[in-house]
């Protein structure tokens, strides 16, 4: 799989996951290719009165948007400090 020059290859659970950062005014949005094969899916991080969450199509489990959007902002905080 070619990566955009503006991806990051993040290593995600037993594979690897293209992530590259989508241009939306105001929000902060990613596309995720798996290498493994699964499905690709497009995530936002939104904020409400609890604090920060992850949202995605509706074909996309909770939970594994929840985990791949905490992994890619770990990732970046390590990459970035």
């Amino acid at each position: 799989m070619k990566d955009s020059p503006r991806s990051l290859r993040i290593p995600f659970e037993h594979t690897s996951m293209i992530v590259t950062r989508l241009s939306l005014q105001g929000t902060v949005s990613f596309t995720v290719k798996f290498e493994d094969g699964r499905t690709p899916i497009s995530i936002i991080r939104k904020k409400d009165f609890a604090g920060y969450y992850w949202v995605s199509d509706l074909h996309s489990s909770t939970k594994l948007v929840d985990k791949v959007g905490r992994r890619i902002m770990e990732y970046t905080k390590l990459l970035y400090r």
